[in-house]
């Protein structure tokens, strides 16, 4: 038995984690001004609260998390599909989906990330 393994497996939110490094939406933002494409993506569930992870076309070894404007993109896709693997399947098979992300203000001063489809 692997008890290295279990316990990585264990302490792992998606399997899309696993073996990449993880960015922060500002070091994403710096390292891909141009934009990047989303090859895959997952939805985990913190205590009820989902979030997306996605790994990178560009540099498969990375993944990111994103927040409520990426969250509702993919909520959007799942909404199309009976069940998540469903969805993934079919958005790698098509290729992904480029973006470009940068910094900006809400009304009320607030920072936020906004998305810009490609």
């Amino acid at each position: 038995m692997n008890f290295r393994e279990l316990a990585k497996k264990a302490t792992s939110l998606s399997d899309l984690m696993n073996n990449r490094t993880r960015l922060t939406t500002e070091e994403m933002i710096e390292r891909f001004p141009a934009g990047f494409t989303i090859a895959d993506f997952d939805m985990l569930d913190d205590s009820g609260k989902q979030y997306p992870v996605f790994t990178v076309k560009e540099d498969p070894t990375i993944c990111f998390f994103g927040g409520v404007v990426l969250a509702r993109m993919v909520d959007e896709w799942l909404g199309y599909y009976e069940t998540a693997e469903e969805c993934r399947e079919a958005f790698r098979a098509g290729g992904g989906v480029m973006i470009k992300m940068s910094t900006g203000k809400t009304k009320k001063g607030n920072n936020i990330t906004k998305v810009e489809v490609l």
